[in-house]
């Protein structure tokens, strides 16, 4: 029965939503216009299909707006209902712009955030002359073609262990900005010879607020000719806010891929 309680159990799910709609993946628990997040909406149908309160572990927050190809969280349940079931009932009820791909029982001391190691976040940019009324809410238009090989170059310098306070919202916290990026990669969509988009791909060990969004802008200038490859090493050294580029709409972000030890 879905009500039945028994052992303790671990549920690890792997989850796929489009952001449009929401505030974003945190759950908020006063919010003057009721909760409009991925996570209290989950949290909601969960407590409902296992007939017990259920709180979820997210690996991490997505802003408002932003999607997720591959976002983890996990909770615990002491409801015997196979973990299949439990991901069929869930897609049943949930709005068509929530869908849970995956789910697994795994070891107890699982925890989506902490055992996390690497984060892989996508950038989508439409170059296209005219924007698509279809692609609008994936992607950022700019409308012009991008000099692809100019953001390459500035691309490597961003690549390895280093303060990014100049890429990130302004902490007030004094925490660390000193972060690990393995990999920046820069796809070109051509369709007949024509641009028509790029994709950024970031890896990383984490990343600060808005960070993604400020490194994408900050290559998309590049690629526009409004800043130079040089001045990318300069506002890495310059560790201020307004020596790095725009901050993109969240839109065209995607939380592509949690990634986690093979003992996870």
């Amino acid at each position: 029965m879905p009500g039945e309680m028994d052992r303790k159990r671990n549920i690890k799910l792997i989850i796929s939503y489009d952001g449009t709609n929401y505030s974003g993946w945190q759950r908020i628990p006063k919010a003057a216009n009721g909760d409009h997040s991925i996570q209290g909406l989950l949290e909601e149908f969960l407590s409902k299909v296992l007939l017990e309160p259920i709180k979820l572990i997210g690996s991490g927050r997505t802003d408002t707006g932003v999607h997720a190809l591959g976002q983890v969280a996990n909770f615990y349940s002491r409801s015997n209902l196979d973990v299949n079931i439990i991901r069929q009932k869930m897609n049943q009820v949930l709005p068509e712009d929530i869908k849970i791909l995956q789910a697994n029982e795994v070891d107890l001391n699982f925890h989506s955030r902490f055992d996390a190691v690497e984060k892989i976040y996508q950038y989508i940019i439409d170059t296209k002359e005219r924007e698509s009324v279809f692609f609008r809410k994936y992607s950022y238009s700019c409308g012009k073609d991008l000099d692809i090989e100019a953001m390459r170059q500035a691309a490597k310098l961003l690549i390895g262990t280093m303060d990014y306070k100049s890429f990130c919202t302004d902490r007030k916290d004094g925490k660390s900005t000193i972060r690990t990026i393995s990999e920046i990669t820069i796809e070109e969509l051509r369709q007949n010879r024509n641009q028509q988009g790029i994709i950024f791909t970031f890896r990383g060990n984490g990343f600060l607020h808005h960070m993604i969004r400020i490194i994408s802008g900050t290559l998309l200038e590049v690629g526009t000719q409004e800043r130079s490859v040089e001045s990318v090493r300069q506002a890495i050294l310059g560790k201020k806010r307004e020596y790095a580029g725009i901050t993109l709409y969240p839109q065209g972000l995607f939380l592509k891929q949690v990634i986690y030890d093979k003992n996870s």
